[in-house]
């Protein structure tokens, strides 16, 4: 069978296995929402707070910063309280 078909037909078939998942904007749920063991969308958003909390991260836990803007100047992240008010402390060198 040509790649084609069977990318077409796996495509398919995910489809098929998928009937019951609802596309949703990001950070809206519908209100029947549950997760796989039965929580509602409140509690799952609530454990996930909870478990992402910086006071509940064991020491040794790295954090990624993927997906957030540096600012070299001022030496913070963008999205850090006192961003904008912040002076830059450091000259960037194009070398």
């Amino acid at each position: 069978m040509p790649r084609e078909s069977q990318d077409q037909d796996q495509g398919q078939d995910q489809q098929a296995g998928n009937a019951d998942v609802v596309e949703a904007p990001e950070g809206e749920f519908p209100a029947d929402a549950k997760g796989f063991d039965g929580s509602t969308v409140d509690e799952i958003l609530e454990d996930r707070k909870k478990r992402l909390d910086p006071e509940n991260r064991p020491e040794t836990t790295e954090v990624s910063n993927a997906g957030r803007e540096f600012d070299g100047e001022k030496g913070m992240f963008t999205d850090e309280p006192g961003f904008d008010e912040a002076e830059k402390k450091f000259t960037l060198d194009d070398t």
